[in-house]
């Protein structure tokens, strides 16, 4: 073994002068070595050099390897200023480098490979290559005339340079064949700043980078001739430029990369490809391929491909492409596909991202073929400068089948997305916010087709109308749900399938002689479409909607539409319900709802459903026959339906015993006490109706709801105290936990049902105190209740503008049956009445000496003359009850207030006339009463005017009349309490 040492002197360090001259075996480099001048190694196919750790060599002159040579260990090699202009290292054969690192720095040559140059192959197996501030005419660092293998390790490339001139060296003429130049010529090219070889190169698994490597005419970093193959691993180049072609890395010839990572940084050309030129074969087996490899781009430049210029033929497979912040002047600011070449991605992901172009396809410049197959590609704020934002298409056809194509941002004056000049056929494109001055797609001549086109234009973009323009069209279906208007211009179009957005229909018409026009266009004023739907067109506006627009409907309450949520809809037919427009019995059921795709209210209030909102949900129930046509929810708590029941029976039992009492206490005539009770009752009937028209008027509906339950709860005292129904009975809540029905099976449940207390009262009292008392107390307590109930078979309401029969509220009665039905409930009450009045009057005239309790109960307020009078107050609350029933406040409340108020006046003129009490202050009372009440009915129908709505004009004055009548009552009521306690208090105090 020869050993090469270094040695000392006085403590100095000297460098002994290079003076290896064969090398036929082993040889063995240790410290630092000067080569002052040119230095020729004459070796054997077996030399092997090993430097061991810390190895230098600073030239002045190259050293020439006549032979092939290996290298190992670690060596450092320096070149000096006043060196030669060659190579450091010039291997006349090949090279085999197994080195732990390889460090070389300073060197260069008028010729090629600055550092290395091999006249034979070069192989590297593992280990750390750095080449540092090198420069040559070609391969700034290494020149490889044969082919080059680089298995693992690391290549480091940083501010190499290939340039035709270097620094500090002598003009030179290339003796060698090797020609870096594209298209055949013969001319010799400046090119590879980093790496160049003239074979293949083959990388496995290793780490190349390239930093600030530039080159004069092609490859900045690397130049190929001939093919590239690398077997994973990853190359880095950053800041690498060009001063024409590749300013990243120029293969002519074979390309293919497997599982393997490209990443280009801020790499620039003045010519084509930015980051890197690919000129391959069109077809066998020397055709460029990527598969399951990563290539990213990002903020590079050129005329023509920022990113990416490919001649030739290109496979990518099962690989992502990126392309970010890259610029081309000209074409294809990141991926040029030049005339006569083709690119094919098959289950690949190409993005590029804010690329731009001067002139045509932001994105992808493509002039040859284009084909993508189970590939999605995405164009984010590209932009070009004539046509084309996201990718622009010329002499070729690009196809796309089953993937997604995506434009996001784009802009260019024409094809803001994608432009092409014969067409494209392309799977589903999604056009996102592209703006520019043309239509978003265009295409001079061929056939657009796709499978699925979506327009997305919101936020900022919301009002922009995309547009799509080519001779013939062919879309499967074109979304537009997302854009304010759409349109496609086409000579000839096939799309069977359009999505308009809400307030939108669809648009076919010429508008030339040779194009048509068709899209999607706003509704005209009194149309509306609530929906994003396919094919749809425009509905008339309903006559009663308060504000009815493009894409909603609100109603005025009292009215609603029969429609289902807009969510479960599954067919556009199903919404030419709108055109029949439903009349609501209880206004405060159908509080106005509205009819949108978004933000839509229901049309009837919680526990309301049915046309009209006059059926109950599960959990409520309607009310009494006072108000049968509003909603209350039932108890859920077992101890709430205790207190329901205990509420119900105990109310009917309070004003029976009421009654009961007085009957029993009179002796020879009616106490005062129950005769002011009486005149409290038939006064608190009006009242209570007067409250609940209030609380169903538009002025009080909108205050608060304390308010609104101050009202309520005053009803519910005012009914109980007289034996009426009130707003809170849940009668129906029973009926329906027992059997569900609301038909007419369910009705006479719940009639039943409501009468069986009173049933059971008069019964257990006639039993313990005679029949004909009970039955003159029941029906003096009762029997106003029952005939409100009764008449609820009246009640019936037209519920929509084209019924011709009304609809009854018991709807379950079938149209053979209802003239039965009416007819038996007229009969009935007709009994009721005529018996009341034959029952009556036949006590009161009765023989029967001593009288009998109820004669003297009947008769002893009033002058012999009127002994029969009290019939008259309980036909009165009988005529009351039918009435509030048959024409409901929430209803009808101008007709029922108005009735009653009709029928108030009567009595009061009768009471001033006839003066029927025995004492002159009942009659009086009586009277006043009464003309109170009609006051109370005046200003609650003045409350209530109904013009369209129940309070819209002059709300203050309609407030003041209802607050004054809610006044009267409660004045009267509680003057009427004080002087019913007074006299109870008397009677007492007598007995």
């Amino acid at each position: 073994m020869l050993h090469l040492d270094s040695f000392t002197w006085h403590a100095q360090l000297l460098v002994p002068h290079w003076h290896l001259r064969f090398c036929a075996g082993g040889v063995t480099l240790r410290g630092q070595y000067q080569v002052s001048t040119k230095h020729i190694v004459n070796a054997s196919r077996s030399c092997v050099i090993h430097a061991e750790h810390g190895t230098m060599l600073m030239l002045s002159g190259p050293l020439h390897f006549l032979g092939d040579v290996r290298l190992t260990g670690s060596l450092q090699v320096v070149a000096q200023e006043d060196m030669a202009s060659d190579s450091c290292f010039v291997v006349k054969g090949s090279l085999m480098l197994e080195m732990d690192l390889l460090r070389m720095s300073g060197c260069r040559s008028s010729g090629d490979g600055g550092a290395l140059r091999t006249l034979g192959d070069l192989t590297v197996i593992g280990g750390k290559l750095e080449f540092h501030d090198c420069h040559a005419f070609q391969g700034g660092a290494i020149f490889v005339e044969g082919k080059t293998q680089i298995r693992g390790g690391e290549a480091a490339f940083t501010k190499c340079t290939a340039s035709k001139s270097v620094r500090g060296s002598a003009t030179k003429k290339a003796t060698h064949k090797f020609v870096c130049a594209p298209g055949g010529s013969h001319q010799k090219q400046s090119c590879g700043g980093g790496l160049t070889v003239d074979g293949s190169l083959l990388l496995q698994k290793a780490r190349m980078t390239f930093e600030h490597c530039s080159a004069e005419e092609f490859g900045g970093a690397l130049c190929v001739i001939g093919g590239f193959d690398q077997q994973g691993g990853s190359m880095n180049l950053n800041t690498c430029t060009s001063g024409r072609d590749a300013g990243g890395v120029y293969v002519n010839g074979r390309f293919y990369e497997e599982r393997g990572a490209m990443y280009f940084k801020n790499c620039t050309s003045s010519g084509q490809g930015g980051g890197m030129l690919l000129r391959c074969t069109l077809a066998g087996s020397n055709s460029c391929r990527i598969n399951q490899s990563r290539l990213a781009f990002h903020s590079c430049s050129s005329a023509f491909g920022g990113g990416l210029s490919l001649s030739g033929a290109l496979d990518l497979m099962h690989s992502n492409a990126s392309f970010e912040n890259c610029r081309a002047e000209s074409e294809g600011g990141g991926l040029r596909v030049k005339s006569g070449s083709a690119l094919a991605a098959q289950v690949a992901s190409l993005e590029f991202k804010q690329c731009s172009a001067g002139r045509f396809g932001g994105g992808i410049r493509v002039e040859g073929k284009m084909s993508l197959d189970k590939s999605n590609v995405t164009f984010v704020e590209c932009t070009a400068g004539r046509v084309g934002g996201g990718f622009a298409a010329r002499d070729g056809r690009l196809t796309h089948s089953r993937g997604t194509m995506s434009f996001d941002f784009c802009k260019a004056s024409a094809g803001s997305a994608f432009s092409s000049t014969w067409g494209a056929e392309l799977a589903e494109v999604n056009i996102h916010m592209c703006t520019g001055l043309g239509a978003e797609v265009t295409s001079s001549n061929g056939n657009v087709s796709i499978q699925r086109l979506t327009f997305v234009y919101t936020g900022p973009s919301a009002g922009y109308e995309p547009a799509l323009l080519a001779p013939n069209v062919s879309i499967s279906e074109v979304n537009c749900t997302a854009t304010h208007e759409c349109t496609v211009y086409a000579t000839t179009l096939h799309i069977p399938s359009l999505l308009c957005p809400p307030g939108r229909e669809i648009e076919d018409h010429n508008v030339g002689p040779d194009e048509r026009r068709y899209g999607c266009r706003l509704c005209e004023p009194g149309y509306f479409q609530p929906l994003p739907w396919r094919n749809p067109h425009c509905l008339p506006c309903p006559s009663e909607a308060q504000a009815c627009d493009a894409v909603s409907v609100t109603m005025q309450a009292g009215y609603m539409l029969d429609v289902p949520n807009l969510s479960s809809i599954i067919d556009l037919s199903e919404l030419e319900s709108v055109k029949r427009t439903y009349f609501c019995p209880n206004a405060a059921s159908c509080p106005g709802g509205r009819l949108a795709y978004q933000n839509q209210t229901a049309m009837c209030s919680p526990g309301a459903t049915g046309q009209g909102c006059e059926f109950s949900t599960p959990g409520y129930a309607p009310g009494d026959y006072d108000n049968p046509c509003s909603k209350f929810k039932c108890p859920t708590a077992p101890s709430v339906w205790v207190m329901a029941a205990s509420y119900l029976f105990g109310k009917d039992l309070f004003v029976f015993m009421l009654a009961s009492s007085s009957v029993l206490g009179a002796k020879a005539g009616r106490k005062e006490s129950a005769v002011l009770v009486n005149q409290l009752m038939a006064f608190g009937i009006i009242a209570s109706r007067c409250l609940a028209a209030l609380m169903q008027a538009e002025v009080f509906a909108g205050q608060a709801v304390f308010f609104r339950d101050v009202l309520h709860a005053w009803g519910m005292v005012v009914d109980a105290g007289t034996g009426q129904a009130d707003s809170a009975t849940t009668v129906w809540c029973f009926v329906k936990a027992m059997y569900d029905d609301s038909g007419l099976t369910g009705f006479f449940v719940f009639f039943a049902l409501a009468n069986v207390p009173a049933l059971l009262l008069v019964c257990v009292f006639g039993c313990a105190k005679g029949f004909w008392l009970s039955i003159i107390v029941g029906s003096n307590c009762f029997l106003p209740a029952f005939c409100g109930r009764l008449s609820a078979l009246l009640i019936s309401f037209r519920p929509t503008q084209a019924a011709d029969v009304p609809r009854f509220y018991y709807n379950a009665i079938d149209n053979s049956r209802q003239c039965v039905m009416v007819l038996a409930t007229v009969m009935v009450l007709t009994i009721c009445f005529s018996a009341t009045i034959w029952l009556f009057l036949r006590a009161t005239h009765s023989d029967q000496d001593p009288r009998s309790l109820q004669v003297l109960y009947l008769a002893a307020p009033y002058k012999p003359t009127y002994a029969s009078w009290e019939v008259e107050r309980l036909l009165r609350k009988m005529t009351f009850s039918v009435i509030c029933t048959a024409f409901p406040v929430t209803m009808h409340p101008m007709i029922q207030i108005a009735l009653l108020a009709c029928i108030s006046i009567v009595s009061a003129a009768l009471y001033l006339k006839l003066q029927p009490y025995s004492l002159a202050k009942f009659n009086e009372m009586e009277t006043g009463l009464l003309l109170a009440a009609n006051v109370m009915a005046v200003l609650t129908l003045l409350s209530c005017h109904r013009s369209p709505g129940w309070g819209t004009d002059l709300p203050d004055v309609k407030f003041a009349a209802g607050v004054a009548a809610v006044s009267i009552g409660t004045g009267c009521t509680v003057w009427m309490a004080i002087l019913i306690g007074t006299a109870f208090i008397s009677e007492r105090e007598k007995d």
